[in-house]
């Protein structure tokens, strides 16, 4: 059966954006796509009751349709919706991203009671947003240009140095640059960025830092990337100019300040964007410079804006840069969640280069991981949650509730313990790896266990000593925080409560 005239519902908010891909797809189809908002505020709103009171009112023909198509969201049931209308009433996707497809396979005559299922998966729709964005490239290092993303990730100098750096690699950010700090004399910078070059390879290589000589150490020695460059310093740096990105920031060299008035930086960055199209400069990256929250976040945002509007009237070419790690840092708390809520606001800024700073080596691919889902999420039209990914720690689910009828219920409060054995275990986390030592006090005999799983740790354990069930059970839950901790890249502290942060906080 092939249909010729469609009618899309939709809520007023949704309304211009439905209306505009049901516009496109009518023109590619040749199949006539109206779309109509029922009056309340969100497709989730929309139930079969309503529909059935209200689309008759607003569209008094609407059986001259071949086919209803009402939200994802919805609650509507089509089998009712459609016996109660008399009109083939069927659920569209979840989002509008989908809208698209979904219409193809109507009007190829594929006809569903529910779309709200259909859903590319999340790796090919991040290698379609790749495809179809543009880079700039410098001596072959290249930056993306919205709608896709590039990764910077900062790594500073420690004892683990190598392995940080190694970490780092495996999630394939496009730099990694040496952090500089103020008590290092520029010999252990050069053998830093001796390392990291030879280390990173073949990813490119760069340096943040407020010290010129110091980025032209790092040129010399091959650096794609410096970051810290001033309008009034761009001048410096001109025999470079082919052969690195250069982020230019707000930073005023008379008065030695980063000014936080946004008015201020953007004057700062158009005498930039001037400076480097007059001296043919092509790797210019724009770092309006976020402050985190709550401490000047909102204002910070402004020259975003501004800039974007610069570009739309006047054309340009200056890839964005937005600090995850801003954010992150100010919070202090688990990464993911806060990389995927900066992740959102940086690409409704336009921002699609974003500086990460590696302390436990797992922010880029918490970074990475969160930049893909926010950038499929924007490519579709659709909300992080209705990409079907379980985002949460623990995963969600149904809570199990067990029958009691008949079964002794014992309620459970503190507990202390009976039994002791005569040996202990010190446990801890490093590098998301466990390690536990195992000392057996009667014979002195003793172990060290390393591990990324909890559960087999502790088995071992009981394997190889003779450990009370009482004391295996103590192993396995102190095992299995661990394993958590290590996961996450987090602290782990033997035998500390856990709380929840409003626990804590109170």
């Amino acid at each position: 059966m092939r249909l010729r005239r469609l009618l899309v519902v939709t809520s007023t908010q949704a309304y211009s954006l439905i209306r505009d891909v049901a516009e496109e797809s009518e023109r590619q189809l040749g199949v006539r796509i109206d779309v109509v908002a029922l009056p309340v505020p969100t497709a989730s709103s929309i139930t079969t009751e309503n529909l059935a009171k209200l689309l008759p009112v607003l569209v008094p023909d609407y059986r001259r349709y071949d086919l209803v198509i009402v939200p994802g969201r919805s609650s509507v049931d089509p089998r009712e919706a459609s016996k109660r209308l008399g009109v083939l009433v069927v659920k569209g996707p979840l989002g509008a991203g989908d809208l698209p497809l979904v219409l193809k396979m109507i009007a190829e005559g594929d006809i569903r009671e529910d779309y709200s299922d259909i859903s590319i998966h999340i790796r090919e729709a991040v290698r379609s947003v790749f495809s179809k964005a543009r880079r700039v490239c410098v001596e072959g290092s290249c930056v993306y240009m919205p709608p896709a993303y590039s990764i910077v990730v900062e790594v500073t100098p420690g004892r683990d140095f190598d392995e940080l750096v190694e970490m780092v690699k495996s999630a394939n950010p496009d730099f990694i640059v040496f952090g500089d700090m103020p008590n290092l004399s520029d010999e252990e910078v050069k053998w830093y960025l001796s390392r990291l070059r030879e280390e990173s390879d073949p990813i490119p290589f760069g340096i943040e830092t407020s010290r010129m000589s110091r980025m032209k150490m790092a040129l010399e020695m091959g650096a794609s990337l410096v970051s810290g460059v001033s309008a009034a310093s761009l001048a410096e740096f001109t025999e470079y100019r082919d052969k690195a990105f250069f982020v230019l920031q707000p930073y005023d060299e008379q008065r030695g300040i980063y000014p936080r008035d946004a008015r201020d930086k953007l004057n700062l960055l158009a005498k930039g964007i001037e400076m480097a199209s007059k001296l043919g400069f092509e790797g210019i990256i724009l770092d309006p410079i976020v402050i985190p929250p709550p401490l000047g976040f909102v204002e910070s945002l402004e020259p975003y804006r501004v800039i974007n509007e610069w570009e739309r009237r006047f054309g340009g070419n200056y890839p964005l840069l937005f600090s995850l790690a801003s954010i992150e840092d100010a919070l202090g708390t688990d990464a993911f969640p806060v990389f995927l809520l900066a992740a959102g606001i940086g690409y409704e800024l336009h921002a699609s280069v974003y500086w990460v700073v590696a302390k436990r080596g797992f922010e880029p691919h918490e970074a990475r991981t969160a930049l893909s889902i926010i950038a499929v999420s924007v490519e579709r039209k659709v909300l992080p949650s209705d990409l079907r990914l379980d985002l949460t720690l623990l995963g969600k689910g149904d809570m199990w509730a067990p029958g009691d009828k008949g079964v002794e219920v014992i309620e459970v409060g503190h507990v202390e313990p009976r039994w002791f054995d005569q040996g202990y275990a010190r446990i801890g986390v490093k590098r998301g790896e466990i390690i536990v030592e195992y000392v057996d006090a009667r014979s002195g005999r003793r172990r060290i266990y390393r591990g990324r799983e909890g559960l087999s740790i502790a088995r071992r354990i009981v394997h190889d000593f003779n450990v009370n069930p009482e004391h295996a059970a103590y192993l396995g839950y102190q095992l299995a925080r661990a394993e958590m901790a290590a996961k996450l890249g987090m602290g782990f502290v033997q035998d500390e409560e856990y709380k929840p942060p409003f626990q804590r906080v109170k």
